[in-house]
């Protein structure tokens, strides 16, 4: 199997968006999911704190 320059140069590209566009949309939908929690925390308490916003992340106090 021989590539050509221009074939490498296009298949890495490829490959690259390929997983930034993976990586792109799981970001997005961990962001999602943690608005998501902090707006459901804030209808329940009427406002959000620091403590509130630990329990959205999975934040351990010390």
């Amino acid at each position: 199997m021989n590539f050509t320059f221009m074939q490498l140069i296009i298949m890495f590209l490829i490959v690259y968006v390929c997983l930034y566009a993976l990586v792109d949309r799981i970001m997005k939908c961990i962001e999602h999911c943690a608005t998501a929690k902090a707006y459901g925390m804030v209808q329940k308490d009427g406002k959000i704190t620091k403590v509130s916003l630990s329990r959205v992340y999975d934040v351990k106090e010390i």
